[in-house]
């Protein structure tokens, strides 16, 4: 009776552990999908790396990190990498990146999501304070749209369509008040 009660106990521990295994590996494989999914079904393929993340964390202001989603957090990722193409540096301390506020803006105007985003022009012919550069920006819907971008103020302007096309954001006339992109006060009649 010890015997068969010892089979029986090896048995039960077997398919204790197999269970046990199964239920760990769907759960593995759910968290890994959950990793790799973004709340509306899309794959993640397109989100950063922990280098990446880190770089990025370390790049902007302390606590903007946290606030940003996913896709803002590759969006912010992708300015980033092009200024660094280009050698543009931003007159900051280290960790003082206007680049997430840039990309706040950008979600406000809804153009969250950048796809692509390519330098058109960098003007170095200025004093370095006043270094800008333009790039070309590509959302989800593939809508091209052009933001001026400036050593110092940083995100200066957004034109939609061209980079001479309609100004939907400029630093000088608009303002942001409870989440919206504004006119500013004694611009509101004015056409652009």
């Amino acid at each position: 009776m010890v015997i068969k009660n010892k089979k029986t106990v090896v048995i039960i521990l077997i398919c204790v552990l197999v269970i046990s295994l199964g239920i760990a590996g769907i759960l593995y494989l759910m968290n890994d999908r959950s990793y790799n999914t973004l709340e509306n079904g899309e794959d993640e393929m397109t989100l950063l790396t922990e280098e990446q993340n880190q770089l990025l964390k370390d790049s902007i202001f302390h606590g903007q990190f946290e606030q940003m989603n996913e896709i803002e957090r590759k969006s912010a990722w992708l300015i980033l990498n092009a200024m660094a193409e280009i050698n543009f540096i931003e007159n900051t301390y280290p960790g003082e990146s206007g680049v997430a506020n840039a990309v706040r803006v950008l979600g406000l105007l809804g153009i969250e999501t950048i796809e692509e985003i390519t330098i058109v022009r960098v003007n170095e012919d200025v004093d370095d304070l006043a270094r800008t550069f333009v790039a070309r920006i590509i959302n989800e819907k593939n809508e091209p749209y052009y933001i001026l971008y400036n050593r110092t103020w940083n995100l200066e302007m957004v034109t939609k369509g061209s980079e001479r096309g309609e100004i939907i954001y400029s630093s000088a006339t608009h303002i942001i008040i409870d989440g919206q992109v504004r006119l500013r006060r004694g611009f509101e009649n004015m056409v652009f």
